[in-house]
C-alpha cells in the first residue's frame, strides 16, 4: 500500500485557480482569495497544501506553472511539490517588488493640510 496521498480532484482545480490568480497579480492586479469547498481562501493556502502532495499533477497544469514561473524557478519535476514550491517563488517575488514600489513612493499619497502656517483659519471675511 502506498503512502502517497492523492490531491482531490476539487483542491487541483483551486489550484489551477490560483495560478491564474498569481499570473494575474503578477501582472498588476489584486490580490485575490480562491474558493475552496465554497468558502474563500488565500492564495498562500492552496500552495501550502499542494506542496505536501507529491503525486504527479496534470501536464496541462506543469505547463501553465511553467508559464507563470519565474526564468529559473520552473518546477523541477512534474510533481505538486515541485509546482507549489515554483508558485511560492513566483508570489514571493510579486510581494517583494510591490513592497519596494511601495516604499519608494514620494510623499504625495501622504495627509497635506489645507492651510499654512501664519494663515488665518476659517472663511475670508
Amino acid at each position: 500500500m502506498s503512502d502517497i496521498r492523492q490531491l482531490p480532484e476539487s483542491y487541483v482545480a483551486s489550484l489551477r485557480e490560483a495560478v491564474e490568480a498569481i499570473d494575474d497579480f503578477g501582472r498588476g492586479g489584486r490580490e485575490r482569495s480562491i474558493l475552496y469547498e465554497g468558502r474563500p481562501v488565500r492564495v498562500g493556502y492552496i500552495i501550502g497544501v499542494a506542496s505536501q502532495y507529491r503525486d504527479v499533477m496534470p501536464p496541462d497544469l506543469h505547463r501553465r506553472l511553467c508559464e507563470v514561473a519565474l526564468p529559473g524557478e520552473e518546477p523541477d519535476d512534474i510533481t505538486f511539490t515541485a509546482g507549489a514550491k515554483a508558485l511560492r517563488a513566483r508570489y514571493n517575488d510579486i510581494m517583494k517588488k510591490r513592497r519596494i514600489r511601495a516604499d519608494a513612493q514620494p510623499f504625495a499619497a501622504q495627509w497635506v493640510p489645507t492651510s499654512r502656517v501664519g494663515e488665518p483659519k476659517g472663511r475670508p471675511e
